[in-house]
């Protein structure tokens, strides 16, 4: 009994020194704004993956629905996994009105992958009133 309550004294004890610790040394992250220059420079080095891009995309209606298309390019040389492809659809003032949402399982290492989904009903958005769309990798 004395044995498993010192055991359990041990604990108690490295838990509290590790917490102190870890307040005292801090646990510090920084924000880097994609696109920047520090965004860049830490991928060259190899701390951040190459970006997907979308080298093409096109909306497209047939009267009833609106489908969103395009490539996606992976310029790594892994396999991207869970890939979320979004679309914003803004008013003639720049005002956001819609957004649609597509995941793509998997996009094979130094590959490009065409996808197609839908984004809407018609009846549900006014696609007439799009002046501006932002297709992007949200992922």
């Amino acid at each position: 009994m004395k044995s498993l309550f010192k055991n359990g004294a041990l604990v108690i004890i490295g838990f509290i020194a590790s917490s102190y610790l870890f307040i005292v040394q801090g646990y510090k992250t920084e924000y880097v704004e994609p696109g920047s220059d520090r965004w860049y420079t830490l991928i060259q080095k190899g701390n951040f993956p190459q970006p997907l891009d979308i080298s093409f995309s096109e909306l497209r209606s047939n009267g009833y629905i609106l489908e969103v298309y395009g490539t996606i390019n992976n310029p790594r040389d892994k396999q991207a996994t869970l890939v979320k492809v979004s679309t914003d659809l803004f008013d003639d003032n720049g005002n956001f009105f819609h957004k649609c949402e597509h995941w793509i399982p998997a996009v094979e290492a130094a590959s490009s992958y065409n996808f197609k989904f839908h984004c809407a009903n018609l009846s549900d958005v006014q696609y007439e009133k799009s002046n501006k769309v932002k297709v992007y990798v949200d992922s």
